[in-house]
C-alpha cells in the first residue's frame, strides 16, 4: 500500500468545450447544469449545507463572473474555482477551489477537473493555486499527485449555532 504518487504537472490552457484530460471529457459548466449540480451536491453533502444559497450564488455570482470564477464539470464530477487577491498584496492573486463535488465512486474525475483549474490560474498568473476540503472526502491523494504541498498548521474554532 506504499504506492508513490508522481506529480504530474497542469500545462496548457483551461477548457473551453469538451475538452479531453487524462481520458476524462470535461466542460464549463453552464446554466442548464446547475440543477444536476445542485442534485449531485444533495447526494454528497450533508443536509446542513444551504442548497437555495448555493443554487443562487452558482446561477447570479459564478455563472456570470467569468473573470473570477472557473465552473468546470465532467459526466459525474463539478469544479468551481476562484481568483482572489487582498489588498496588501496586489500583484499575488491566488486560485481557490471553492467547490468540489465528484459523485461516488467517481473521484477520479476530479483530477482532470483539478489540472484544468491549475492551467486556468496559470492563465490567470496566479502565484499560487490552493484546494481543500470542509468535508470528510480525504483531498490530499488527489493534491499530491498534482504536486500540490501541505499547508502548515491551520486553525479552526467552532462556533455554536
Amino acid at each position: 500500500m506504499n504506492e508513490v504518487i508522481r506529480p504530474t504537472i497542469a500545462d496548457g490552457p483551461p477548457p473551453t468545450s469538451n475538452e479531453i484530460i487524462d481520458g476524462t471529457t470535461i466542460r464549463v459548466l453552464r446554466e442548464d447544469d446547475v440543477d444536476w449540480g445542485i442534485a449531485l451536491a444533495k447526494r454528497r453533502y450533508s443536509n446542513q449545507w444551504d442548497f437555495v444559497g448555493a443554487e443562487m450564488w452558482l446561477r447570479n455570482i459564478v455563472l456570470k463572473s467569468p473573470m473570477v470564477f472557473l465552473p468546470v464539470r465532467s459526466d459525474d464530477a463539478f469544479l468551481i474555482a476562484m481568483v482572489s487577491v487582498v489588498p496588501w498584496l496586489p500583484a499575488r492573486w491566488e486560485s481557490n477551489c471553492v467547490m468540489f463535488c465528484a459523485d461516488e465512486g467517481k473521484m477520479w474525475q476530479g483530477l482532470a477537473l483539478l489540472r484544468a483549474s491549475i492551467a486556468w490560474a496559470r492563465q490567470r498568473r496566479c502565484v499560487e493555486w490552493r484546494v481543500s476540503s470542509e468535508t470528510d472526502v480525504d483531498l490530499a491523494p488527489l493534491a499530491k499527485r498534482l504536486g500540490a504541498e501541505e499547508l502548515s498548521a491551520r486553525y479552526r474554532m467552532k462556533l455554536d449555532g
